[in-house]
């Protein structure tokens, strides 16, 4: 009845402004805190998008900010438009399918099943040696029971990257087969017309009819069988999970999933699944509540120790958060996210090198994974192990070669390092997967007043104000530059 929680928020290195040297020392020097940094990014391409309504990178980046915001809805909207207007843009497709994914497997909004599907799909043309993808892809089929299709996504997935147990262990758990409900549909709609009033089979009729996702037909039976007799057995834990598949009848589901549990407070999938409906509602401490009481009863439950603690990090509350993760750990120990979003609290809390353990973790189980490659690099930036934030950013880039935040980010490094030549390169690259980013444009016209090319950095000032009129530093460093 569970499914595992996609990996929540992804932290990504802010884009420091960097001090101009070479005789121009009173250039302005902005370094804003990371909080300031992605809300200047948020205003600034929303009006990119409003002043160019087609530029693709712009709703990608978005979309990407959001996503990693714990704002799936909201990505996915931008990502979608992003990849229509360049249905060539693999990365796009890809992100579109983690939004997807997590509304999914996070708020419980099974009706992106297809959308998701098809997302991966196309993204898996452009890159097909991706083995987390093709597992993802055989979670979307496992949750709409199409067996045979979820069994070769977990093997190719397997072949891909021999160590992945978790695709081991979801082969392990399908079906040999789909049950086939055809025969005992007819059998149950002649005994309902002979006896309409026959509890036991318009139950299990309602139940053939939310395995066919016919969720409509299904809640319509189960509300006859309630009619027919209101303690009838798990009706209104079926009835909620029915209710639950519409964000207009969210509040109907917790009403009957409460009833449920009067009825059976010893069957858990109810607090489960009544927890995920709270989350959907933003009822954060409803479901954080209603998951303990799940753990009372299923202490050992990986998946919900996992949800606990994404709830416990959209709070902020971090010590919880942390802790459940560690609980998450102890149950399944090759939980990739739940490593990864233990060391996104781990680093709200400073612990520095308690996060980069987490991280490393993440990589040991998965050596592709680039968003913790570049969190990695983003934790020694901080703690001014400049080599190995390097060798990070440019294993980041190695796996997601359309990473541009890992190139804007190595590029900052390489000017701390005096490395102007390869901070331009760098900055270069980010600008060319991109285009629209102003504060990378800016940060080059830096890295030029560095070097001593003027005219390059008012160009890349320039560009950078064009892009954004309401960059203030570019227009106080490019006004210096003509004094």
């Amino acid at each position: 009845m569970k499914i595992n929680k996609s990996a929540l928020l992804l932290l990504s290195l802010a884009f420091f402004s960097l001090t101009a040297c070479n005789n121009r020392d009173n250039l302005i020097n902005t370094i804003p805190s990371y909080n300031e940094v992605l809300q200047k990014d948020v205003t600034r391409l929303l009006d990119q998008i409003k002043r160019k309504p087609d530029d693709s990178d712009a709703y990608f980046s978005l979309g990407k900010i959001y996503l990693d915001s714990e704002r799936p809805d909201e990505a996915a909207a931008l990502l979608k438009k992003s990849s229509d207007l360049r249905p060539t843009f693999a990365f796009a497709h890809y992100k579109l399918g983690d939004a997807y994914y997590k509304l999914i497997s996070l708020y419980g909004k099974q009706e992106h099943i297809p959308a998701a599907i098809s997302e991966y799909i196309e993204y898996l043309k452009a890159s097909p040696k991706d083995s987390e993808a093709y597992y993802r892809l055989g979670n979307l089929y496992a949750w709409s029971l199409k067996v045979e299709d979820a069994r070769k996504a977990y093997k190719q997935a397997i072949e891909l990257n021999p160590k992945n147990v978790q695709a081991y262990q979801k082969i392990a758990d399908l079906p040999i087969k789909l049950f086939m409900p055809t025969e005992e549909s007819i059998k149950l709609l002649e005994i309902i017309k002979n006896d309409p009033k026959n509890a036991d089979a318009k139950y299990n009729l309602g139940n053939i009819y939310f395995e066919q996702e016919k969720y409509f037909e299904a809640l319509n039976l189960y509300n006859e069988v309630v009619k027919i007799n209101d303690h009838y057995p798990f009706v209104y834990y079926k009835l909620g999970l029915c209710l639950a598949k519409s964000d207009k009848t969210l509040t109907e589901a917790v009403k009957s999933y409460k009833i449920g549990i009067g009825e059976n407070p010893a069957f858990s999938d109810s607090y489960f699944k009544l927890a995920g409906v709270y989350g959907k509602l933003g009822q954060l401490e409803n479901a954080i509540s209603t998951f303990k009481d799940y753990i009372l009863i299923n202490p050992s439950d990986a998946d919900a120790h996992y949800s606990l603690g994404s709830y416990y990090l959209q709070k902020a509350d971090y010590d919880n958060a942390i802790k459940s993760f560690k609980d998450v750990i102890k149950f399944d120990d090759k939980r990739t996210e739940a490593y990864f979003n233990m060391g996104l609290a781990l680093a709200k809390q400073n612990k520095y090198n308690e996060a980069i353990a987490a991280y490393n973790d993440v990589i040991r189980i998965n050596p592709k994974h680039s968003e913790a490659l570049s969190n990695l690099g983003a934790l020694y930036n901080s703690q001014e192990k400049l080599d190995a934030a390097i060798q990070a950013y440019r294993e980041a880039i190695r796996v997601n070669p359309a990473d541009s935040f890992s190139y804007s980010n190595l590029a900052f490094i390489y000017m701390k390092q005096s490395n102007i030549d390869a901070a331009i390169e760098a900055y270069k690259e980010s600008i060319r997967i991109n285009p629209s980013y102003d504060i990378a444009y800016f940060n080059l016209g830096n890295a030029y007043v560095k070097k001593g090319s003027y005219q390059d950095a008012k160009d890349a000032y320039n560009e950078a104000l064009r892009l954004n009129p309401q960059n203030l530093d570019a227009q106080t460093n490019l006004d210096r530059l003509k004094m």
